[in-house]
């Protein structure tokens, strides 16, 4: 039987709180809800409330640290405190309705196997402009960047394993990146993830959400781009490298061997900070990376070279030979390094 245990984040809750939780109660034994530092009044009341429910660990932030630092709160709690399969976690503001809390729960009944299962909202109409826009403009470049499919990656419903917990709760973001940070992380170490389609839910054109449309949105997107982000730095100063030692060599080998050595070197330590999870992942990717490295310098180099000779200028040729080589490395690390099989 899998032991199941409920993780509801919270700023400024309402009574679409307290009635979430009393009648989750009903099918959870253990209820951890996090006070992510509320001020108003009404807010603490709600909690004084919640708090007398048997079911419920009550924690609370002295003051508002985000929505991923609540939940690393209340994941690090489970696993020092509590015995669990998986954490389920949900919204405060009454997106989610028990019965899909009900009906994810059960679903890990028959797949422990699962790292991780979202439930999955459909975004149709009916569902406010901005969060209708945001989710799909964040899927899009997710499956861009990734070449991985995720209709809902901000939803909030979500199974985690406890396998993995202890790895999630050192991500470095808290707010609301966290929870695209924690799919990014996943996905990169090829762990095992599920879907379920939920009811979409949105109380009163989603007012009671604290999302903040541009700085949120932009940690999130953040994360997301980040490997893009990385490359297009790299090739600045390989190409700023590339014109100073053609400068002062005259020499279009010695001019792409330094450059790509300090770009590449660059490029691999970055990626490596951000992205490999273990050591074992560094080893094996950071062999993958070499590889590719060198397919990359004598490919730049022989490009180059025959475009040159042909009567194309050096700095078109470098421009034209990295524009390819950036497309086909994206295209590797994409896959190689972040897909799972």
């Amino acid at each position: 039987m899998i032991n199941n245990v409920l993780l509801i984040p919270a700023y400024e809750a309402s009574e679409v709180l307290l009635d979430l939780v009393i009648e989750l109660s009903k099918s959870f034994s253990i209820i951890i809800v996090v006070n992510d530092g509320s001020k108003l009044e009404s807010s603490k009341k709600i909690f004084s409330k919640i708090d007398k429910i048997n079911t419920v660990h009550l924690l609370k932030h002295t003051s508002n640290q985000g929505k991923g630092a609540a939940l690393k709160t209340g994941l690090s709690y489970a696993l020092k405190n509590l015995f669990f399969d998986y954490i389920i976690t949900l919204d405060a503001d009454g997106q989610h309705l028990s019965r899909d809390v009900v009906r994810l729960s059960d679903y890990t009944q028959s797949n422990k196997d699962k790292t991780l299962v979202l439930g999955v909202r459909n975004f149709d109409s009916n569902v406010p402009f901005r969060s209708r826009f945001g989710n799909i403009l964040t899927s899009l470049i997710f499956k861009f960047v990734y070449g991985y499919s995720m209709p809902d990656t901000q939803t909030g419903l979500r199974a985690i394993n406890k396998s993995i917990v202890h790895e999630i709760i050192h991500l470095s973001s808290n707010g609301y990146s966290f929870e695209v940070d924690v799919l990014i992380f996943l996905i990169k170490n090829k762990f095992e993830i599920a879907m379920v389609d939920i009811t979409t839910v949105y109380l009163n054109g989603n007012k009671s959400s604290h999302f903040k449309p541009i700085s949120d949105s932009i940690q999130i997107y953040r994360s997301i781009l980040a490997f893009s982000t990385i490359s297009f730095l790299c090739f600045i100063i390989d190409f700023s490298l590339f014109l100073i030692m053609l400068f002062m060599s005259n020499s279009i080998f010695i001019a792409v061997m330094i450059s790509r050595c300090m770009s590449g070197c660059i490029n691999f330590y970055l990626n490596r900070k951000l992205f490999l999870a273990n050591s074992f992942q560094k080893k094996k990717q950071s062999i993958l990376y070499l590889i590719l490295f060198f397919i990359n310098l004598f490919s730049s180099y022989l490009g180059i070279y025959i475009l040159s000779t042909i009567g194309v200028s050096i700095v078109f040729s470098k421009v034209l030979m990295d524009t390819f080589l950036f497309l086909g490395s994206f295209l590797f690390q994409r896959n190689f390094f972040f897909l799972r099989k």
